[in-house]
């Protein structure tokens, strides 16, 4: 979990023009609905979208972005998660709702 120290200096707050897709209601649910499926399962949302992307055949690379030691070692973590199948459908009900929304 982040520090109030550490969110008040994440780039998103720093700088607030930076990615303004992210700041779009859509994305800030897709965001919450995303970290409540990571606490029913037992990991943070990094871990979730981390070890979510490691899963997908299609990608060849993951890469993980840690500002703090307890960041990188977070991420590094999520390689070592396998996800159920319970938690991969929660995923899915998630993007399914969240597509074409987010643009």
């Amino acid at each position: 979990s982040m520090s109030g120290e550490a969110v008040a200096r994440c780039r998103h707050v720093l700088y607030p023009t930076f990615q303004r897709r992210y700041h779009s209601e859509a994305s800030l649910e897709a965001a919450s609905r995303f970290a409540s499926v990571a606490k029913r399962h037992g990991l943070t949302p990094a871990q979730l979208a981390l070890a979510w992307t490691a899963g997908r055949e299609y990608v060849g690379a993951v890469i993980i972005g840690a500002t703090s030691q307890e960041q990188l070692e977070e991420n590094i973590s999520a390689f070592d998660v396998e996800l159920s199948k319970e938690c991969l459908e929660e995923v899915d009900k998630v993007l399914i709702f969240n597509a074409g929304r987010l643009r």
